[in-house]
This record gives C-alpha cells, sequence and structure tokens, in this order.
C-alpha cells in the first residue's frame, strides 16, 4: 500500500512496517492494532478454530467437544458431564518442555452457571516412582458469562528422574462446565 500526498508526501506499507516521508507540511493520524498471537509464536498453541481438539483428551470421566463459542473468536473446547473435580480436558506437553526451563502459560475460560467459580490450570508429573500433582495457575474470580484469562508468567518445570508423563489439565468443581481457547505456551528466561 502507498500513499502519495501533493507534495511529494509518502505512506508506504511493507509487510507489517510503515515508512513515512514527510516533504512538506502534514499532519499524520494513524492508528496500529495490536498484532495477534500467531502458532508461530508459541511452543504450544491452540485455539480450536479449525474445529479439531489436538492433543487434548479426557483427564478424569467428562466429555469434551469443540463448540461454536470462543474467546474472540468462532470456536472453544467444551467440558461437560464432568464426574469429579479434577476431572478436565488435558495436554501432554512432556515432549514440548524442558526440565529447568521456566515458560509462561495462558489459557482463557468461560463458564455460565450464573455464580462465580474457582477454575485451575494444573499439573500431573509421572514418574517411576507415581504420580505428582501441581498447580500452574488459578482463578477464584471466574464470573459467569465472561471469558476470563488464567496465567502464570515464568512456571518453572522441574523433575529429578526420567518423567512418562508431564500433562497440563483444567479442573473446577464438577458441577461447573466450561470452555477454553487460546490455550499459549512460551518459553521464558
Amino acid at each position: 500500500m502507498t500513499w502519495a500526498g501533493p507534495d511529494g508526501d509518502k505512506v508506504v506499507k511493507a509487510g507489517d512496517n510503515y515508512k513515512i516521508k514527510i516533504v512538506g507540511d502534514m499532519e499524520i493520524h494513524a492508528v496500529f492494532g495490536e498484532k495477534k498471537a500467531t502458532e508461530e509464536d508459541y511452543i504450544v498453541y491452540y485455539d480450536f478454530e479449525d474445529g479439531d481438539k489436538g492433543s487434548w483428551v479426557q483427564f478424569g470421566s467428562l466429555d469434551i467437544t469443540i463448540e461454536a463459542k470462543g474467546h474472540e473468536s468462532e470456536r472453544s473446547l467444551y467440558a461437560s458431564n464432568r464426574s469429579e473435580d479434577f476431572a478436565g480436558p488435558a495436554i501432554d506437553l512432556k515432549d514440548k518442555l524442558e526440565n529447568g526451563k521456566k515458560y509462561s502459560f495462558e489459557i482463557w475460560v468461560y463458564q455460565e452457571t450464573g455464580s462465580t467459580q474457582t477454575i485451575k490450570m494444573s499439573r500431573k508429573r509421572s514418574d517411576a516412582n507415581g504420580d505428582d500433582y501441581g498447580q500452574i495457575a488459578q482463578s477464584d474470580e471466574v464470573e459467569s458469562g465472561v471469558w476470563t484469562k488464567l496465567e502464570n508468567e515464568a512456571y518453572l518445570v522441574e523433575y529429578e528422574r526420567e518423567i512418562k508423563e508431564l500433562s497440563v489439565y483444567i479442573e473446577a468443581e464438577k458441577s461447573v462446565n466450561f470452555y477454553i481457547d487460546d490455550f499459549l505456551v512460551k518459553e521464558v528466561e
């Protein structure tokens, strides 16, 4: 895109950048939008827009489906018919995360119970000695009918023995059905 003024003024767009050349008097008004995250920006990126659950599976007894409700989008993953508080959608990140490194985790959650709920992003780590559980992020104030972000900007992944599984799962009180969207993980320093 190029715009040229009468005195030789120019605005040229090259990719995501703009070059501005001012020859005479010129007043510039510009609006620049925030760049939307893309899959290339993250180690793990799920927005469910392709209608696919990808590597997400059931952790415990529940149903997971792709539904036509999303966080600033058209689709998300829906967790329903949950039998236990811990039952929720899960994804194994063993092959994506490295021991001793810090990662930023982010996911958007939505529920429609009519009251504020607590929703957690938790992790399960399994090795030869058994399973170990921990919490990555939590919000005690997930309002009904509002998308809410759960995040941890610097979660340290660490373990002593070789692991068989390193899963992240989303959980809430068992009576709460919920949606998840825009799950993002990236390495941080």
